[in-house]
């Protein structure tokens, strides 16, 4: 994506890693307080790390955005 916002909707039954990448923007998840962003910004997160096999990764790069994760049983954005 080039500019704008991002919703993911993860599966609550799958171990995830989302990765998400910008030149500026930033990410907040619906499961922990508060978001982070910056300029060349980068962070990964661990969704669901129960007992699934596997890991799925999801990479998301934005030039100017952000992302919101949420998970399927939040029944939609907080």
């Amino acid at each position: 994506m080039g500019m704008g916002q991002s919703v993911l909707t993860l599966p609550d039954d799958r171990s995830i890693v989302v990765e998400s990448n910008a030149l500026i923007g930033g990410i907040e998840f619906a499961d922990a307080a508060g978001g982070r962003g910056g300029f060349i910004f980068h962070d990964a997160h661990r969704a669901n790390p129960g007992d699934s096999t596997g890991t799925t990764r999801i990479r998301v790069w934005t030039l100017i955005g952000s992302v919101s994760v949420q998970s399927a049983g939040t029944g939609g954005r907080d």
